[in-house]
């Protein structure tokens, strides 16, 4: 047994419940890679390709981790159209030609459900769950 600084005994069995879980905390930050190789698998692209009536539908989820870097493609081979993505104001304002991808790049620093849609005719292309 050891002794407190009021000289009482500790018996064994509080010392571990008391310091086991630190010395399991030091022990478990030490040497290991594991958090290296999370952290890269984070700061991945995450790509997502849509094309208009092939591939698009409101009930489609794209989950996205918070933080992770996205390149979102669409393609409307039909139309003309203008695509933009709500809660990240990306696309307003800009025109997609017919058959021609238009790239949305940012950063999914936001958690939440965001649809892409038509600006037209307000169809959901697909939803980005960010969390």
């Amino acid at each position: 047994m050891t002794t407190n600084r009021r000289g009482r005994r500790i018996p064994a069995v509080t010392l571990a419940l008391t310091l086991g879980p630190v010395f399991g905390l030091l022990v478990a930050s030490c040497g290991s890679d594991e958090k290296s190789s999370t952290t890269t698998a984070a700061a991945a692209t995450v790509e997502i390709s849509v094309t208009v009536g092939k591939d698009s539908a409101a009930d489609r989820i794209e989950n996205i981790a918070l933080g992770s870097k996205v390149k979102l493609t669409v393609v409307d081979p039909n139309a003309d159209e203008e695509y933009h993505v709500h809660g990240y104001e990306l696309g307003d304002g800009v025109e997609m030609a017919k058959g021609e991808p238009e790239v949305f790049e940012f950063v999914a620093d936001k958690a939440g459900d965001f649809e892409v849609e038509s600006h037209t005719t307000e169809t959901v292309l697909v939803i980005l769950h960010v969390s």
